[in-house]
């Protein structure tokens, strides 16, 4: 896995763009460094395994399989002012089932992707690949009334009791980084307090004050959400793993995700932040299914 060495989004094999901050992207560039940044690019992965996945419930039915060339006229309707000249290129597997992508470009000439759900034809993605933002002109509480607004008039289900908003800050990675302010809202089981698949992430450009990027899921939840495996045993299970590179491995902290990462299936996975007790740095980040205990993946920090 590769990331963004502008503004440390994940980036799948093949992406001529950065998804967040719009960067040119060639070699796999160096992974990012600190628990914060790693876990902010991790949780949307998890929860879509597929960065960029949006799901959205507004839209008109579109024939199951792809349609060549344009993209249907009512797809380009629920699309914001100014997306033009939508070819379908191909079509991928997400946390719901298949999408269809499309691609295209704004009155601006930046590079738009849209994906569509194959079976029922609804809005799953929207981002446009605009140039990174290094000022910040808006204010938070501009930004977030910006996201709100956003949000009510693309996500069905906004305004669910069961959303809490987790996350409203603004992203800066340091001088000559890409600035954005993120909010997302979460849903989590009330018993175990696992992530489920229902949330909302927007991100607003600091400069202009306009959304870039919208995420939000009302996935249903088919695994169970009470893990097997306890926090305590999950973080031994994690450590134990890295004792040969990192035998100091403390746990930093865990969570609990309900995720398709891992199979085709859905899994219910402990994410374990381990650090080095001996240099007090983080060491990685291990995944432990959290019904059987086994690990799926380690994760080291650069």
């Amino acid at each position: 896995m590769s990331f963004c060495p502008q503004c440390g989004q994940s980036l799948r094999a093949g992406d001529r763009f950065c998804p967040r901050c719009g960067l040119a992207v060639g070699p796999p560039p160096k992974r990012p460094s600190g628990l914060t940044t790693v876990l902010a690019i991790v949780l949307p992965l998890l929860l879509l395994a597929t960065v960029g996945v949006v799901l959205v419930s507004a839209m008109s039915p579109i024939p199951g399989q792809a349609p060549a060339g344009r993209a249907p006229a009512e797809l380009e309707a629920q699309l914001p002012e100014g997306v033009q000249d939508l070819r379908y290129v191909g079509r991928r597997d997400y946390v719901a089932g298949v999408v269809l992508e499309y691609q295209g470009q704004d009155d601006a000439g930046n590079e738009v992707t849209v994906l569509v759900d194959r079976a029922s034809g609804a809005l799953r993605a929207f981002y446009v690949h605009e140039p990174p933002a290094f000022q910040v002109e808006a204010g938070e509480d501009a930004a977030r009334h910006e996201a709100e607004l956003f949000a009510q008039q693309h996500c069905a289900f906004w305004g669910d009791p069961a959303l809490n908003q987790e996350t409203s800050e603004l992203v800066d990675l340091g001088p000559g980084t890409a600035k954005y302010y993120r909010f997302r809202w979460f849903s989590q089981d009330p018993g175990s307090g696992a992530y489920l698949l229902k949330f909302v992430e927007i991100q607003v450009n600091p400069a202009t004050g306009h959304v870039f990027f919208f995420e939000c899921s009302d996935g249903e939840v088919r695994v169970k959400t009470v893990p097997a495996v306890s926090r305590s045993q999950a973080e031994e299970i994690a450590c134990r793993a890295l004792k040969d590179t990192c035998p100091d491995a403390a746990a930093a902290d865990a969570k609990l995700y309900v995720t398709r990462e891992f199979s085709p299936a859905q899994n219910l996975v402990w994410v374990i932040e381990v650090e080095d007790r001996a240099s007090d740095t983080a060491a990685a980040l291990v995944y432990v299914d959290a019904h059987s205990g086994k690990v799926l993946e380690i994760e080291p920090f650069l």
